[in-house]
C-alpha cells in the first residue's frame, strides 16, 4: 500500500488575528495553515479546516469542521500517523461516526423505511418504542448493554404482562438486529432473550345470556337518545332564526325515522360481539374488506395489517352481523357519508383509532340496570363470542383460526374450563358405579 502526502512548500501556521482577519468574497477560498492543512472560507464567511493528503494515488479531502486552530493541528496531526500505519484517515472517520449513531437516529430513519417498505404499521410501531425506551433514545447503539435490557425486562414483568414484555422485547432486538444487518455495528442484543411465560390456564370473561340481552338493550337505549338528540338540535336551530326550506326541514326530519343507528358505536359492538374482531381489526376494516365466500355467503378479510399475528384471515358473517352492515351501510348512505373505511371518523375522515371514552360512559351507563355489566370491556366481547362457539362444540382448532390466534395452545388456554367436556364427563359416569368401582377410577384419574 502506497501512501504519499501532495508536495508543496510549507507556509507559516495562521495566527489568530490573520484567521480574524479573513473576509468572505465572491467565492470561496482556501488559506494553508502548513503541512497540507487549510483553512476554507465560504460566501457566508464560515471557516472550516480541512486536511488534504493522497491515499493509493488518491487525492483526498478531510473534512475537520469549524473548530480552534490548535484543535484542527491536533487532528491532522492524528492524521498523519493514520497514513504512517496505513490507515485512510477518511474512512476511520466514517466509522467512528457509526458508532456515534443512537437508537433514536437509527429507528425514526432506518428502521422506520424497514418496516414501511414491509407494509407494516411503522407509526405506531415507532411510537411504542419511543415510548417505552425513552431513557435508551439518546444512546449510541454501539454502547447499550445487554443487562441495562435484562434490567429493565425484570422490572416491567413486575407492572404489565410477559406477553407485552416479551413484545417490546421482539421490538428492541429487532432494531439492534438491523443495525447489525447494515453493518453499523456488532448486535449489542444478540443473546438478549425473551421470558419465558408461565403456563398458565387464563380465566375469561364472557357475556351470559341475560347480561348480552341487556347489553343489546342498552344499546338500543343510547341509539334511541342519540336519534333523539339530533332531531332536537334541528328544531332548535330553527328556533334560533336559521332559515329552513319546509321541504329541506322535513327531508331531514323523515330522514332521521329511518336511521338504525345514533353513532359508530352500537355497529362495532354488534360487530365484534358476532364476529369476534379485536378492536382494532375491526376500526380498519374498509369496505373492500367484505367479500363474497364460496357456499354465496359473506366473509370479512382482516387484513394482515391490522391481524396481531400478520397472518390475515377471513371470518363468515353469519346473518345477523351482515344484516349490521347493512343497516349501518344504509345509515352512512342518509347521512351523506362516503368512505372507504366502514367506521370513519367524521372529523377527520379515517378510522378510528379508539373508542375507549365512548365505550366507558356507555357501560358505566349500562351497568345501572344490569351492575354486572359493570367493567366490561371491548375484548370481553370477543371473548363471548369464543367461548359460545366453544360451548357448541366447534373444534378448538376451528375456534383458534377464526379468533386469530398464532396458536391454538392459546386458544385451549384461554377457553380450557369450557371445552374440557371430556373430564366432565367422565367425573357425572361414576354416578353410575359401585363405591369399589369409584375409588378405582378416582385413582386412575389422579395419577
Amino acid at each position: 500500500m502506497l501512501v504519499t502526502q501532495p508536495s508543496g512548500a510549507l507556509s507559516m501556521s495562521l495566527t489568530q488575528k490573520q484567521i480574524d482577519n479573513l473576509k468572505p468574497q465572491a467565492k470561496p477560498y482556501n488559506v494553508a495553515d502548513g503541512d497540507n492543512l487549510f483553512l476554507r472560507v465560504g460566501t457566508n464567511g464560515n471557516k472550516r479546516w480541512q486536511f488534504r493528503y493522497r491515499f493509493n494515488g488518491r487525492q483526498c479531502t478531510l473534512s475537520l469542521g469549524n473548530i480552534a486552530a490548535k484543535d484542527a493541528r491536533a487532528l491532522a496531526n492524528k492524521a498523519r500517523v493514520a497514513l504512517q500505519e496505513g490507515v485512510n484517515p477518511s474512512a476511520a472517520k466514517a466509522e467512528a461516526k457509526k458508532t456515534l449513531v443512537t437508537l433514536g437516529e437509527f429507528a425514526e430513519t432506518e428502521y422506520y423505511t424497514h418496516l414501511k417498505a414491509r407494509q407494516k404499521n411503522a407509526d405506531s410501531e415507532l411510537t411504542m418504542l419511543r415510548s417505552e425506551f425513552k431513557w435508551l433514545w439518546n444512546k449510541p447503539l454501539a454502547t447499550i448493554e445487554r443487562m441495562d435490557l435484562v434490567k429493565w425486562q425484570n422490572k416491567r414483568a413486575q407492572q404489565i404482562k410477559i406477553a407485552s414484555v416479551n413484545r417490546y422485547t421482539n421490538c428492541i432486538k429487532a432494531v439492534t438486529k438491523l443495525a447489525s444487518d447494515n453493518e453499523l455495528c456488532a448486535d449489542p442484543l444478540a443473546k438478549f432473550k425473551r421470558m419465558p411465560k408461565v403456563d398458565v390456564t387464563h380465566d375469561i370473561r364472557f357475556l351470559t345470556e341475560h347480561e348480552e340481552k341487556e347489553l343489546l338493550r342498552a344499546l338500543e337505549r343510547r341509539d334511541s337518545v342519540k336519534l333523539r338528540r339530533t332531531a332536537k338540535i334541528i328544531e332548535r336551530t330553527e328556533k334560533n332564526g336559521i332559515t329552513f326550506i319546509k321541504a329541506q326541514r322535513e327531508q331531514k326530519r323523515h330522514a332521521l325515522d329511518r336511521l338504525f343507528y345514533g353513532d359508530h358505536l352500537s355497529p362495532i359492538v354488534l360487530l365484534m360481539l358476532n364476529t369476534g374482531l379485536r378492536r382494532k381489526e375491526a376500526l380498519r376494516l374498509k369496505w373492500t374488506d367484505i367479500r363474497p365466500s364460496q357456499d354465496g355467503q359473506y366473509q370479512i378479510f382482516v387484513s394482515p395489517d391490522s391481524d396481531k399475528s400478520r397472518k390475515g384471515r377471513f371470518v363468515p358473517l353469519h346473518d345477523e352481523a351482515a344484516s349490521v352492515l347493512r343497516a349501518w351501510s344504509h345509515d352512512q348512505e342518509i347521512r351523506g357519508i362516503t368512505s372507504e373505511w366502514i367506521f370513519p371518523n367524521k372529523k377527520t375522515e379515517k378510522p378510528f383509532k379508539e373508542i375507549k371514552s365512548s365505550w366507558t360512559y356507555f357501560i358505566e351507563e349500562a351497568a345501572k340496570s344490569c351492575l354486572s355489566l359493570k367493567g366490561l370491556t371491548l375484548r370481553d366481547l370477543r371473548s363471548t363470542f369464543g367461548s359460545k362457539l366453544v360451548q357448541k362444540g366447534v373444534p378448538i382448532l376451528q375456534v383458534s383460526k377464526l379468533l386469530g390466534h398464532s396458536s391454538v395452545v392459546i386458544t385451549e388456554k384461554h377457553y380450557a374450563s369450557l371445552s374440557d367436556e371430556g373430564a366432565r364427563s367422565a367425573i357425572e359416569t361414576l354416578k353410575k358405579f359401585n363405591s369399589d368401582t369409584k375409588i378405582k377410577l378416582v385413582n386412575f384419574l389422579q395419577s
